[in-house]
């Protein structure tokens, strides 16, 4: 086989597999981003879509990663940015489905930080207490903790420093700032 054919041939599997491209730097010139983007997302019944790509690892919030433009983008920023439109400075993506992984244009809409706050404890989608995973208190031992310090005998630091907390821990426990229900 002359060379000009091996080469022929070797640009026509290329072709068949654009996928062979990316480790040479050439995918972009050959396939549109949404297309690329598309690959990863699986439509569910749900009129979810999953998306199946890179994500980001907890304990952040497991969203969908997206390279585009040698950036990482958020895939749920990424699927509006395509099937939207542009997303204002300072504006959130929020998810109406309340699914990380949902890059679905309908399930998708414009908010501000404090709309998307609002959003999350609305919906009681904020972790508190034991649903925190390294949460090093319970409710019995925030009992155990009010009931020490209101007998005055202890201070809110030596108590920090016996259950491995910070002190402004044990006071925003104290002050009803946080473990509310406990």
């Amino acid at each position: 086989m002359s060379s000009s054919t091996a080469l022929k041939a070797y640009w026509a599997e290329l072709r068949k597999h654009p996928h062979k491209l990316a480790r040479r730097g050439k995918r972009k010139a050959i396939e549109d981003p949404r297309e690329r983007f598309l690959r990863f997302v699986e439509k569910t019944g749900s009129g979810c879509w999953l998306w199946s790509g890179a994500r980001l690892k907890p304990p952040v919030m497991p969203y969908g990663m997206f390279r585009m433009s040698g950036k990482s983008h958020r895939a749920h920023r990424a699927s509006y940015r395509f099937f939207v439109g542009e997303i204002p400075e300072g504006m959130d993506v929020c998810h109406s489905c309340d699914v990380p992984y949902c890059v679905a244009p309908k399930h998708l809409w414009l908010g501000t930080r404090a709309e998307n706050i609002e959003d999350r404890d609305g919906k009681r989608r904020q972790a508190r207490g034991t649903r925190i995973a390294n949460s090093k208190l319970t409710p019995e031992i925030v009992r155990v903790i009010r009931e020490r310090y209101a007998k005055g005998d202890v201070s809110q630091a030596t108590l920090a420093v016996e259950y491995e907390v910070r002190q402004c821990t044990i006071s925003d426990l104290l002050r009803g700032r946080t473990w509310r229900a406990a």
